[in-house]
């Protein structure tokens, strides 16, 4: 049986698909959660025999929320030597008059996942990150139901994520989108401008506030622009102006808090998501109405006191006397009773305490045999005695020590509860896991399979007819069964056991044809293996065993949690020691190599013998170049660096089949002196190294170290000062812009140099003037004599350079269209139409890379466009002087570029957190809010060297006629996603308990 390459491919491709979608849909977890809402008429909780316990009296009558959307603990709290943009925020934390402590926010730390933590008290998964674009209304118990249902009036204005979790809520409310985020001050004038309103009106109990402009500011500059001061000090005159009214109206409203905090923080790139400390720890203020108010608990500074920004939950619900939501986990901030008798502080931790017990209860098995219900049974124990020591009269002098006591018993319980109920709650869909791990396994046989065989045939893919049929029909049958036997038992998966009978019995049909195809798959591969093994003897070059073993081992490296947060340092190693392994051999070559002076050569012509000894038959002819034989002595041309106008030329000329060829060059060398062949050393170097060539690889290692200065990534070496530190200060605009000025001109000049098509060149001139100018409109850049001091988002010049692109391509399409009529119109169509048409695709290919060049350059923030003329400057030494003089097969080839793609993905300053994510770049050009549009911006800003490169290997590829190489590539592509894939879907699996199996692990299999 013979299946076509482009269809097992396509098969693989799409299996690989379906098995990451299954396998993540099982690994995200789903929480089991008490339904319903908290009440005042749940049963009591008894201390001692017929009393029960009391709540502690409401301390206030009204709330405002203000959050500030990626509002950092360091722009609050702020050191004595540095100075404060938030003056009056902490004149109010020196006097007392306010509270401060840091809030840890734990990740994913995006604001849809933050919202429903601060009003649930829960901890979100990562699936809420994808939610986070979609956001739908919340189920469960929050605290703002809890107002509701107690007769309270709320309002809100701000990020429209509210509305959306909280419907039918708010009394009055407008919601503006979070996503535009190149718009920082408009997004805050709209909240703004309903102050003196509600201000004035008393008919609410709870104001929330969402200002974004902050958030928006650190995604398009970062937090050291300079318009971050002048955005904290605007927050900080809108919290004095509300703090100051709810003073003045004290006597008729009632005592008010206000909460200042932010939802999460944001990276010295001004992103967030990760788990980073300047993503995670926040501020949290709360300032109270009262101008008596008692100085908190805590004597340390504002803001050295850490909580968890889910003990807000509890907290606010005790202080305003709402039951504390089911299914909360945070815990009571202890310094915000202290203005309670000792008393009522003990039976506020009891009462939260308890709460939590029942959660606790819900989610551990066996929970009366845990230290943390043992734990929790002894602060009842003590608790007990000090209110009988207290009925008693015989309270110890000390009894608010013996008070604080029992209330860190309280928290140590809380805390050991809470660690095991994050470690118990996740119900992971095990069995959708496993068969997402076994679909990836069988997809990687299938590819060392195919890439076997396309050895032997390079058009279709052998499976053995002489297999019995009753073994696959077998397999089949007992697949089938074990999916029954799964889908009825104890441990049913809604995700491989549809519920429908028509979808039942598809599935059984797909199960029964890939149980077959597998096992057919499996068959032939040990069979072919045996024989390779028994009949051939395999060569591969230094090069080559550094490229196949550096995947091996990358693969191995995922293993660890470390490896995984710095997997960049693993691709700079790598490729690194490639380099030095190239300049080695070609440095050895050039000293140990003599090559004779002869005058006359034979034309530039592989030969099919001279194409087998790079491991390729007769259908992957080279474009070459054929001189006049006065110009012999000059040099040898490889046809891939002429001129377009001269390929072409050549087309005419080189026009004989592999066999007429062979012929011909016999005739050929019958006639002249025979030159030396070209000799393939094991080494994987051919003979004509030249100076040129070594000074390219040193150009390339260079490059290469330049390039990973730039941006620090990863996590450990995060917090050092890089180059673009440096270049993005506001001091050091002249020097960024002229750098992003070289950087443009060393585009245009590399990428146009070896394609000499005028009107490629007017385009990509007019692309590079459309980014400078971008740039400079936003700020970025220096341009004084077009741009005085007028910023703005640029959107008129990146348009400009959108429709540029679009222009090209449309020309580019209809030039690949007339050149294929062209060549049907041919009258030697039999050879010509091979010859032609890989030229066409080469120049297509060329088109296509040119454009997604300047596209990557106008999303990228300024200071990485000299990292993309870095990618272009190795692409250009690689591909002109190294490659044509190393002997490495397709496969090592397509390593070659993916190792290149992999390092500039980390180039960019990306890591496998989600914070280093440039929201920004989705909004380049973006006059209104399209999601789709938005996301497909940021994910070729995030993809930009990866997808550069893979490009770039489908140009290089184009230059050979045939399908070989094609289908070799395809076959090496898939293996360097499924196998690191299939290795980490195991891991991921064994360690789904470990503590950074959402913040390392997971999020590199999202990445």
């Amino acid at each position: 049986m013979e299946i076509p390459h482009g269809l097992f491919i396509t098969a693989l491709t799409l299996i690989q698909l379906l098995s990451v979608i299954l396998f993540q849909k099982g690994f995200f977890p789903i929480k089991k959660s008490l339904s319903g809402q908290a009440s005042g008429r749940d049963p009591p909780i008894e201390l001692l025999t017929g009393s029960t316990v009391a709540p502690p009296s409401v301390q206030f009558d009204k709330l405002i929320v203000i959050l500030i959307d990626a509002l950092r603990y360091d722009f609050v709290f702020n050191k004595k030597s540095q100075p404060t943009f938030m003056p009056y925020t902490a004149k109010l934390l020196e006097r007392g008059q306010a509270v401060g402590y840091t809030a840890l926010a734990h990740p994913p730390t995006v604001t849809m996942p933050r919202i429903k933590a601060l009003t649930t008290g829960t901890i979100p998964g990562f699936i809420d990150v994808v939610l986070n674009f979609n956001s739908q209304s919340l189920q469960e118990d929050h605290i703002l139901g809890q107002f509701k249902q107690a007769g309270k009036h709320l309002i809100f204005y701000g990020d429209d994520t509210w509305t959306k979790l909280f419907p039918e809520h708010f009394t009055r409310y407008e919601g503006t989108t979070s996503f535009f985020v190149s718009d920082y001050t408009e997004v805050d004038n709209n909240v703004t401008r309903h102050l003196d309103n509600e201000l004035e009106q008393h008919d609410w109990d709870v104001m929330v506030l969402h200002y974004l402009g902050l958030d928006h500011i650190g995604h398009l500059a970062g937090p050291s622009s300079p318009l971050m001061p002048a955005k904290l000090l605007e927050m900080d005159k809108i919290i004095q102006r509300i703090h100051q009214s709810i003073q003045n109206t004290s006597k008729e409203t009632g005592r008010s808090l206000m909460v200042v905090l932010g939802d999460h923080g944001m990276s010295d790139q001004g992103n967030h998501g990760g788990s980073s400390h300047n993503e995670m720890a926040t501020p949290m203020v709360f300032i109270d109405s009262s101008t008596n108010t008692k100085k908190p608990r805590y004597k340390d500074n504002p803001g050295e006191v850490i909580i968890d920004q889910i003990d807000l939950v509890p907290s606010l619900a005790l202080l305003f006397g709402l039951p504390i939501p089911q299914n909360s986990l945070g815990q009571v901030i202890s310094g915000l009773f202290t203005s309670l008798n000792i008393t009522e502080q003990l039976t506020a931790h009891l009462i939260n305490c308890h709460q939590i017990l029942n959660v606790y209860q819900q989610n551990v098995p066996n929970y009366n045999s845990t230290s943390g219900y043992r734990l929790y049974g002894q602060a009842i124990q003590y608790h007990q005695a000090w209110l009988r020591n207290m009925q008693d009269g015989h309270l110890p002098v000390d009894e608010t020590n013996q008070a604080n006591k029992i209330m860190d018993k309280y928290h140590i319980a809380m805390e050991t509860m809470r660690g095991q109920i994050i470690r118990k709650m996740s119900n992971y869909d095990i069995p959708a896991m496993v068969i997402g791990i076994l679909l990836m396994w069988l997809v990687l046989l299938g590819v060392i399979y195919g890439i076997v065989w396309s050895s032997n045939s390079p058009f279709v893919l052998g499976l053995p007819t002489k297999l019995p049929t009753a073994l696959a029909v077998i397999c089949g049958v007992e697949a089938i069964m074990c999916h029954m036997i799964l889908c009825t038992s104890s441990y049913h998966s809604n995700s491989v056991c549809p519920s429908s009978g028509l979808g039942m019995a598809g599935l059984e049909l797909a199960i029964l044809i890939i149980s077959v195809t597998s096992t057919l798959v499996i068959f032939s591969l040990v069979k072919l293996f045996l024989h390779t093994v028994s009949s051939m003897t395999v060569e591969l070059s230094f090069l080559s065993c550094i490229l196949w073993l550096g995947t091996i081992l990358h693969t191995s490296t995922l293993l660890s949690s470390s490896f995984v947060e710095e997997e960049h340092q693993t691709w700079y190693f790598f490729t690194t020691t490639l380099h030095l392994a190239i300049l080695l051999k070609l440095v050895f070559s050039v000293l140990e190599h003599k090559y004779p002076k002869s005058s006359i050569q034979l034309p530039a012509i592989t030969s099919y013998s001279q194409s087998n000894t790079t491991g390729e038959n007769d259908d992957n002819l080279p474009l070459r170049r054929v001189r006049s034989q006065s110009m012999y002595h000059q040099t040898e041309v490889n046809g891939l660096e002429s001129p377009p106008h001269v390929m072409m030329s050549s087309l005419h000329t080189v026009t004989s089949p592999p066999h007429v060829m062979k012929s011909s060059l016999r005739t050929v060398t019958s006639l002249t002196p025979t030159p030396k062949k070209k000799v393939h050393f094991a080494d994987g170097v051919k003979a004509n190294v030249t100076f040129t060539s070594v000074l390219s690889t040193i150009v390339l290692l260079s490059c290469h170290r330049l390039l990973r200065s730039i941006n620090q990534t990863g996590n450990k070496w995060l917090h050092l000062a890089d180059v673009s530190d440096w270049l993005i200060r506001p001091e050091n605009k002249g020097y960024l812009s002229l750098s992003v000025f070289l950087s443009l001109v060393l585009i245009l000049w590399l990428q146009t140099s070896r394609y000499h098509n005028i009107l490629s060149i007017v385009f990509s001139l007019v692309c590079s003037v459309g980014i400078y100018c971008h740039r400079t409109a936003t700020g970025s850049l220096w341009l004084p004599w077009l741009y005085k001091n007028k910023i703005h988002h640029g959107t008129l010049e990146a348009q400009t350079v959108y429709f540029t692109l679009l222009t090209y391509i449309l020309h580019m399409v209809l030039k690949h269209i007339r050149d294929i009529q062209q060549q049907k119109e041919s009258q030697d169509l039999d050879h010509k139409k091979s010859r032609f048409d890989t030229f066409s695709s080469y120049c297509l290919a060329k088109d296509v890379l040119v454009i997604w060049t300047m596209l990557v350059c106008l999303l990228l923030r300024p200071h990485n466009i000299p990292v993309m003329a870095g990618n272009v400057l190795q692409h250009y030494v690689l591909t002109k002087h190294i490659l044509p003089i190393l002997s490495l097969n397709t496969c090592d080839i397509t390593l070659l570029f993916v190792w290149m793609g992999q390092a500039a993905f980390f180039y960019q300053g990306n890591s496998n957190s989600i914070s280093t994510i440039d929201i920004a770049a989705g909004y380049v050009g973006i006059a209104d809010y399209s999601p789709v549009l938005i996301g497909v911006l940021m994910g070729c800003a995030t993809y930009a060297g990866p997808i550069f490169w893979l490009l770039a290997l489908l140009g290089h590829l184009q230059q050979y006629t045939g399908t070989r190489r094609n289908v070799k590539a395809c076959y090496t592509l898939l293996l360097t996603r499924c196998l690191p894939l299939a290795v980490y879907f195991i891991m991921v699996t064994i360690e789904r308990y470990h503590l950074f199996v959402w913040t390392v692990f997971f999020a590199k299999t999202a990445i």
